[in-house]
């Protein structure tokens, strides 16, 4: 399995100083043009290009509001598929409860290794309510400095498979996979849909990366 996952997070506190940069670059060049008509073609032009990007940036806007297919897929699972069942869950996925058995086990290793995870999973399990599985996610390979994937996965709870072999995930006692996967139908989801029985497919109504996916769910027979 790889994919990608880019750290553009980082970016967005540039985006306020790039914001007045564009306008700083766009005021000067308008104060140099001399001719009036050349001020206003230019105006027209800047003007058209900031209309599309607020459209676009509106319509986003508003099916990001609207229900997250990772959400619906939420609650559909926990209206059908009984608790503690064992799935294998894409890390996009829903954000399903981890059984409290497994949450102890990240905890003691948080603990044993001083990792600052601890805290984390102590708050989880005194305030943890609701249903319960027993979900591990798929390893992904990650874009950013070794020793800091190094660092934060050493108490997460991945199983890092190779899903072209469905009889492994039999043999590793997985009942369930819930892939999230992007627009065009990857080799992945192909293999699961040749060998699985789909339950639920989530489509969202307009797709806007990287934030929005499909959600598809799995029983393994």
């Amino acid at each position: 399995i790889r994919q990608s996952i880019q750290q553009w997070q980082y970016l967005y506190p540039a985006f306020g100083y790039l914001a007045l940069m564009s306008a700083g670059f766009i005021r000067g060049v308008y104060e140099k043009l001399k001719l009036k008509n050349l001020k206003i073609l230019f105006a027209s032009v800047v003007a058209l290009i900031l209309i599309d990007t607020i459209m676009l940036s509106a319509l986003n806007n508003y099916h990001l509001s609207g229900n997250d297919t990772r959400q619906l897929a939420k609650e559909w699972v926990e209206e059908n598929i009984p608790e503690h069942a064992r799935i294998l869950l894409d890390i996009r996925g829903p954000q399903l409860l981890r059984s409290r058995e497994l949450v102890e086990k990240q905890y003691e290793l948080a603990a044993a290794l001083n990792h600052p995870k601890q805290e984390y999973f102590k708050l989880q399990l005194e305030s943890q309510s609701g249903k319960e599985y027993w979900h591990y996610h798929m390893e992904r390979d990650i874009v950013t400095p070794p020793e800091m994937k190094e660092y934060s996965q050493k108490v997460e709870l991945n199983e890092k498979l190779d899903l072209s072999n469905p009889g492994l995930l039999r043999k590793k006692g997985f009942e369930y996979v819930i892939i999230a996967p992007q627009k065009e139908p990857s080799a992945e989801e192909k293999m699961l849909d040749a060998h699985f029985k789909l339950l639920k497919e989530f489509v969202p109504a307009r797709y806007v990366s990287p934030l929005i996916f499909r959600v598809k769910i799995y029983e393994v027979r």
